[in-house]
C-alpha cells in the first residue's frame, strides 16, 4: 500500500487529503484527512503507524506532528518537534524517528537532527548533519542513516552523509542509578540517551515495577514514575521511615525499614496507588527474633512470602 499525503493543489490551496494506492488492485482510495493542511511535510512509517511532520501552511513553517493508524483510519496529534521545519527528511531506525535538515522560518537552512521516540511521545537532539540543507533524501540501511542531496544557500547539492545512532539503537535509561533530569540527556558520538524522569530525585535507591510504572524509594519517600518517561510523583511521604528495600505483590507495595522498630527492622505495606495509610506487617522487636538491619526485600513466585537479608547477622529471613 502506497500513501500520498498532502500537496498544493492547482489553485495553490494547501491540502490535508490522504489517498492510498494498492498495487495489487492498481487502484486508489481516499482515507481520513490530516488534521492540519500543509505542504512539504516529511512522512515516515514506523511500527505500522505513519507520521507526518512539519511542513508549511502557507503562512509559516510548522513543528506539528500527526500520526495515522491505517487499522483505524484515524489521525492523532503527537508531541511537536522542537524545531519548526519544512522540506526535511524523515527516517525510522530501531523504533526511533529522525527528522533531518530542512528549512525553518526566516529561510534558515538546517543541519539539526531531532529524534522522536513514539513510545515516550518525546523528542531529543541528535548529532547534527555536517552540511545544512533542505529537501535531502533520507534512508536507513543496516542501521546506518543516510542523507543525500538537497538544496542549500549555494544551490542544489550532491552531498551524501551517514549517521549511526549506536548501531541503530537509541538508549533509554532503565536503572535506578540512571534516573536523572531530562535536561541531563546527552547526545555523544551519535548516542541518544532519554532519561525516564523529568524531576530529579535526590537519592534514588530501591526500585520495583508493575510494568507500567516504576516505584522508586528515595530516602524517606516512595515515588512513581511512568515507565515510558515523565514526572516522579510521590506515593508515600514516610517521615522518619527509611526505605532500604522495595517490592510489589499484586497491587500492594512492600518495603523494609532497617530501624522501623527500636534496634530492629520493620516491614510495611500499602497500596501502590497510595490512597490509604501504610500498615506495619512485621515487627522484629515484637517477635523477639529481630532482623537487625534488613537491606533488601523480594518475594517468591507465588507471592505468599517475603524474603529479606540481615546485614548485621549475615542471614536470610522470611516474613
Amino acid at each position: 500500500m502506497v500513501l500520498q499525503i498532502n500537496r498544493i493543489s492547482n489553485g495553490d490551496d494547501f491540502l490535508n487529503t490522504m489517498e492510498a494506492y494498492n498495487p495489487a488492485t492498481n487502484a486508489w482510495s481516499t482515507k481520513a484527512p490530516m488534521p492540519t493542511a500543509r505542504s512539504a511535510a516529511a512522512a515516515v512509517a514506523s511500527d505500522g503507524i505513519i507520521y507526518a511532520m512539519g511542513g508549511s501552511n502557507g503562512d509559516e513553517l510548522l513543528n506539528t506532528i500527526e500520526a495515522y493508524n491505517p487499522a483505524t483510519n484515524a489521525w492523532s496529534t503527537k508531541a511537536p518537534m522542537p524545531t519548526a521545519r519544512g522540506a526535511a527528511a524523515a527516517v525510522a531506525s530501531d523504533g526511533i524517528i529522525y527528522a533531518m535538515g530542512g528549512i525553518s522560518n526566516g529561510d534558515v537552512y538546517l543541519d539539526s537532527v531531532e529524534a522522536y521516540d513514539p513510545v515516550a511521545d518525546a523528542w531529543s537532539s541528535s548529532a547534527s548533519m555536517p552540511a545544512a540543507r533542505a529537501a535531502p533524501i533520507g534512508a536507513e540501511v543496516n542501521g546506518v542513516i543516510y542523507a543525500a542531496g538537497g538544496a542549500s544557500t549555494s544551490g542544489v547539492v550532491a552531498t551524501n552523509e551517514a549517521f549511526t545512532a549506536a548501531g541503530g539503537c537509541a538508549l533509554r535509561a532503565r536503572n535506578a542509578g540512571d534516573l536523572c533530569s531530562a535536561s541531563d540527556a546527552t547526545c555523544q558520538a551519535g548516542i541518544t540517551l532519554t532519561c525516564i524522569v523529568d524531576t530529579a530525585l535526590p537519592s534514588p535507591g530501591a526500585i520495583t515495577t508493575d510494568m507500567e510504572k516504576l516505584f522508586v524509594a528515595d530516602s524517606h519517600s516512595i515515588f512513581s514514575v511512568p515507565i515510558v518517561g515523565g514526572d516522579a510523583k510521590p506515593v508515600y511521604e514516610l517521615g522518619d521511615v527509611a526505605v532500604s528495600g522495595l517490592t510489589l505483590i499484586g497491587s500492594e507495595l512492600y518495603w523494609i525499614d532497617p530501624n522501623g522498630d527500636p534496634d530492629a527492622t520493620a516491614i510495611f505495606k500499602g497500596p501502590k496507588s497510595g490512597n490509604s495509610e501504610p500498615t506495619k506487617i512485621y515487627s522484629g522487636f515484637a517477635t523477639g527474633q529481630p532482623i537487625v538491619d534488613g537491606v533488601g526485600i523480594t518475594t517468591n513466585v507465588e507471592g505468599d512470602k517475603l524474603f529479606t537479608s540481615d546485614a548485621v547477622q549475615g542471614r536470610g529471613s522470611t516474613a
